[in-house]
Formats: C-alpha cells, structure tokens, sequence
C-alpha cells in the first residue's frame, strides 16, 4: 500500500517526442490518485509542452531546452542547480538520456528512478531496459515503473485537455476557411518523420477526393511546420472542400482540430497519439515492419482505433535503407483506408 505521504514533491522526466509524452499521460493522473497531496511537475521539451499544459493533475510543467537554452554542459549544471532548490523528492525518467540523468543527480533529487542506460549509474534505481526486444507497448514500460514502485495503475487512457478558447479559436479558423461547425470533416496528417513511415502523398490526395465525393465531408489537412508543400498538394485536388492548415497550428489548436473531427487518418506519428487523447478515432498507417517499430510498440491505443500495415515478406526491415523502396507502404490501397473509414461506425 502507498503511504500518501512519503513524497512531497516528484518530477516526471519525458524530453522527447510529441507521440512519447502523449502515451505518458496516464503516468500523471496514477502518481496524482497515490499523492493527492504531492506537488507534482512535469519536465518536458519547448515544443511539447502543450501535451501537457493545462493538466489539473499537475502543478507545474518545466521546460528542459536541451536544443537551445541548455545546449551547452555548462548550461545544464547551471539548470541542474535551479531544480536542486525545487527540492524534489522522486524523479521518474521515462525517458532516459545522459544529460537528464546529469541534471537528476547535480540537483539531488533523492530517488532516481530510470532505466539501466545512459549513465544509469547516476541513477538510484536502475530498472532493466528491454525496450528493444518489443515485448509491450510503449505505454507499458511507463507503468512499469509505476509497478515498480507499487504505484497502482489508475488509467490506461492518454489525455490532453483543450481549453475552451482554443475551441473556439479553431471553430472561427474552420468558418473562415468554409467549414461551419455542422460540418463533418476527417482530419488527414500526410507527414512523418521519416520517408520509412509515409504513405504516397498521391494516396492520401485520391483518399480526400473519394471520401469527398462520395460522402459530402470535407478534408482537414495538419501538420507542422515544413509540412506545408504536403497541403498545398492534397488542397489543389479540390479546393473548395479541403482545408490546409499544415503550419499553422500549435499542438493545442492541432488537438481542437482533431478532437471536433470524425476521423483522423495518419502516417505513424504524435497527431495518431494525440488523436487518441482527444477522444477521435484514428486509422493510423504504418510501414517499416521491425519488432520494436510496429504497431505493436507504437500503435494507436484507443479502443476505436485501428493500425493498417501491410506484411510484404521482408525477412528483416531496413527502415533506414530499403531495398524495396517501401513496398509495404505502396502495398496498402486507398480503397483498403477508406473501405476502414466506412466501417468506422461513425454514421459519415
């Protein structure tokens, strides 16, 4: 049993990607039922902090730079030693890099738990790292540092809360771009972040164009910045249906999208996982068919969405160097997604 008061303060560590800190979610609102009292922050990096701002399970969120502010060794001692008067009493570090596990121990946080790499030996509590066998999801290994500790899991459901004027920021942004909010739209994020995870983007343009002419929605095209070509392309197809708001979101404004959309269709990336935080089925498309990169360690977890990848024989995936230029990916048909779209259950 937790003694509720055996922690005052505790830091959950997750500096990488958008995808990462969505499936980490559930960590906070499990450490939040077991410390009710606890103070309880968050380190994350600049760009993902929207995942996790706003949460009313937390009491802070800390944003560690480690591509600018805190680049430099110098500068991450110096920001060590400002966390060091924050006084915390646990750290979990989700993710862990020599740099965070630095920091963790210059600003001496008294239980260090993370994985056994990357100086783990800074670490007081060094749990095996199997990542790379794939024997779970990626949500799993968090909450096996949960069990670890004896810390009950109390959600398996990320979550990410949209503030009601980011709604309505996104409702005027649709209307001006000719989508009244009774319009049904599917929302489509053609990008990834690699060639090894992106479906034909002429797939993705002849995907609008049927689901368009066939079932009267419209399309919403995402993605972040450098994303912008991948909708000026998908939106010539049909200009007065599809709407192209590539760059021109933050990952809140994004989640607003997503969460008021039918659907959401997407390459293996953060939006499939953010389309699950807020409560939007998604079909994500994934490629590369190696252990630790499939559907099995990265796939959508909500209860309504659905993993499509195609096995083309690839006695071992090079995702990196593919020898036959993405098979798996131009395998996959774009009768095959929409025929999943239709069966969705949404009544669209």
């Amino acid at each position: 049993m937790v003694n509720m008061d055996e922690y005052k303060k505790i830091l959950i560590s997750r500096t990488d990607r958008l995808g990462d800190v969505v499936l980490s979610t559930p960590v906070i609102k499990s450490l939040r039922q077991a410390y009710p009292n606890a103070y309880i922050a968050m380190m994350v990096r600049p760009y993902t902090v929207d995942i996790v701002a706003g949460n009313p399970d937390l009491n802070e969120v800390i944003i560690c730079d480690k591509k600018r502010i805190h680049k430099s060794w110098l500068s991450s001692i110096r920001f060590a030693y400002w966390l060091k008067r924050k006084q915390f009493d646990l750290v979990l570090i989700l993710h862990s890099t020599n740099r965070v596990n630095l920091i963790s121990w210059l600003a001496r946080i008294k239980r260090r738990v993370g994985w056994s790499r990357k100086m783990g030996f800074l670490l007081t509590d060094k749990l095996p790292y199997l990542k790379r066998k794939a024997l779970k999801h990626e949500m799993d290994y968090n909450f096996e540092m949960l069990e670890y500790l004896n810390i009950p899991v109390v959600s398996r459901e990320p979550v990410v809360y949209v503030p009601e004027e980011i709604e309505e920021k996104v409702r005027k942004l649709l209307e001006e771009e000719g989508i009244k909010e009774t319009d049904k739209y599917i929302a489509v994020h053609p990008d990834a972040s690699c060639r090894s995870k992106k479906w034909p983007l002429d797939r993705f343009e002849a995907l609008c164009a049927k689901t368009i002419k066939e079932n009267k929605l419209k399309c919403v095209i995402i993605g972040g910045p450098g994303s912008e070509d991948l909708g000026k392309r998908i939106k010539r197809s049909n200009k007065d249906n599809i709407c192209d708001l590539t760059g021109k979101l933050t990952i809140k404004e994004t989640a607003a999208v997503l969460k008021n959309a039918a659907i959401v269709v997407s390459n293996d990336s953060g939006p499939v996982h953010l389309a699950t935080a807020v409560g939007t089925p998604v079909i994500a498309i994934f490629g590369r068919k190696h252990k630790d990169l499939g559907p099995n360690v990265w796939g959508p977890v909500g209860k309504n969405d659905i993993a499509l990848q195609k096995d083309v024989g690839c006695e071992e995936c090079l995702p990196h160097d593919c020898p036959k230029n993405y098979e798996c990916l131009n395998a996959l048909t774009v009768d095959e997604v929409y025929s999943k779209i239709m069966g969705s259950g949404l009544n669209i």
